[in-house]
């Protein structure tokens, strides 16, 4: 291994020895008697303690030799992140970048021309996916985990804790990075790093993670969409998908997707249902093989969902019967992004699919559950401008969820005639000029024309 520039080597640390672990013991004291669950005064307290042990750089190296960014969460969560990987690559040309996710994560990744690897960090904590963990669980990975010590080994310069958490500050501090950045003021661990994005919830999750690529002196910023990199023969086999069902000509696709999180966050499936019944009705209605004048004939549903939500998926898609398609099992993320990419609309709760379709440039309509308070506030956070639409309640005027007659007509707006195709734009060099916005007589046609695939071999 080369060594380290100078500007990588860390200070000496400020304390060691006795006083450091009789720092150490108060709060794992305090663990014991809470019986496992450590208080957050407690876990701050180790945090100090381990960064008072720790490497650290004063100031962020202006060259780093390597870069370790952290997001152990959902895959949701990893999508909003992606354009931080874009905006390092451009700031540091030369560095090592390494992203360390979920296993469940690792395919969102594949392909991704802006990071060196890619390495499996199952931390048990902020994620759905390792279910739940206490104090004691969570200090066992750090102290005991090999995932944690093959960090250690790899020595590197930088580490961020996108999500920023206690915890991940202390496995960036586990990790023995010397300059670390976190988020001040959403689920703590700010007093183990050296530099903090401040957290906002008024602010898009996408804008507050590029945050840190303005932290170490990045002056470019790649638009606040997801990046996804799908390969030719991905791409491929989701149009040949699509196409079997459609006789030789291509019908407007849409995907609906009534999965996704708690049951609080979603809209209600049978909801979804009625939909899917209206719309695969307004298709038969109309005039084979001409289009109505609402762009609603020849049509084709796919109805897509998780591997535990085959239930919702079924009856969502027997509700849009003849038109209604599923996969007889829940397709891999790959195959479930390149689905999305070949489709026209998607309409889906707040959920993986929303990240998938902005990654594409996909009219997409968010229909909102009880738990979401307000449908202007889940666009600021989580939306798209231009692509995405979010539908539900509203403080002062909208006290109800989005109705199934409000959400179809959603779906008329995005696709009438009257509406003129809008501008494409360039997504990770994956899909140019694909947000197609007109009638759906001419979707076909343009797609052939604007579809461009990023070179990476099949």
């Amino acid at each position: 291994m080369t060594s380290r520039p100078d500007a990588d080597r860390p200070a000496t640390p400020r304390a060691a020895g006795g006083a450091a672990a009789r720092r150490l013991r108060m709060p794992l004291a305090a663990l014991r008697r809470s019986g496992g669950r450590l208080a957050g005064g407690a876990l701050e307290v180790l945090i100090r303690a381990a960064a008072d042990r720790a490497p650290a750089l004063a100031v962020a190296p202006e060259e780093p030799r390597s870069i370790f960014v952290l997001r152990n969460n959902d895959i949701g969560d990893l999508l909003v992140a992606t354009p931080l990987f874009a905006a390092l690559r451009r700031r540091f040309p030369a560095a090592s970048i390494a992203a360390g996710v979920g296993s469940w994560n690792l395919p969102v990744l594949q392909n991704n021309p802006h990071l060196s690897e890619v390495l499996a960090v199952n931390a048990p904590w902020h994620n759905k996916y390792l279910g739940k963990s206490g104090a004691g669980r969570r200090l066992l990975y750090l102290w005991r985990s090999p995932e944690v010590r093959e960090l250690a080994q790899r020595r590197f310069t930088v580490g961020i804790d996108v999500l920023g958490s206690g915890w991940g500050s202390l496995l960036l501090l586990r990790a023995r990075i010397p300059y670390r950045l976190g988020v001040r003021g959403y689920a703590g661990g700010d007093s183990g790093v050296q530099a903090a994005v401040t957290f906002d919830p008024s602010e898009h999750v996408g804008r507050s993670t590029l945050r840190f690529a303005e932290l170490l002196g990045a002056t470019w910023l790649p638009p606040c969409r997801p990046q996804l990199f799908l390969t030719v023969a991905e791409y491929q086999a989701a149009e040949s998908w699509w196409a079997a069902s459609e006789s030789g000509r291509r019908c407007l696709r849409i995907v609906i997707g009534p999965g996704g999180g708690l049951p609080a966050r979603r809209w209600p499936q049978e909801r979804f249902a009625e939909v899917a019944r209206e719309l695969a009705a307004v298709a038969e209605r109309a005039e084979c093989p001409q289009r109505n004048e609402r762009g609603l004939g020849a049509l084709s549903i796919l109805v897509l969902g998780g591997p535990h939500e085959g239930g919702q998926v079924a009856a969502v898609a027997a509700a849009a019967a003849p038109l209604g398609r599923t996969h007889p099992e829940a397709p891999g993320l790959r195959e479930t992004f390149a689905l999305v990419a070949a489709s026209d609309l998607v309409l889906c709760n707040s959920s993986m699919l929303m990240h998938v379709a902005a990654a594409f440039s996909k009219p997409t309509i968010v229909v909102l559950g009880e738990a979401f308070s307000s449908a202007r506030l889940h666009q600021a956070q989580w939306g798209y401008a231009g692509t995405c639409r979010s539908l539900g309640k509203e403080p002062g005027s909208h006290a109800a969820l989005a109705t199934p007659e409000e959400a179809l007509q959603a779906v008329r707006d995005e696709i009438e005639p009257e509406r003129p195709v809008a501008a494409g734009c360039e997504i990770a060099g994956v899909l140019g000029a694909d947000a197609v916005f007109g009638a759906a007589r001419r979707r076909g046609a343009e797609m052939e024309r604007n579809t461009t695939m990023v070179p990476i071999k099949s």
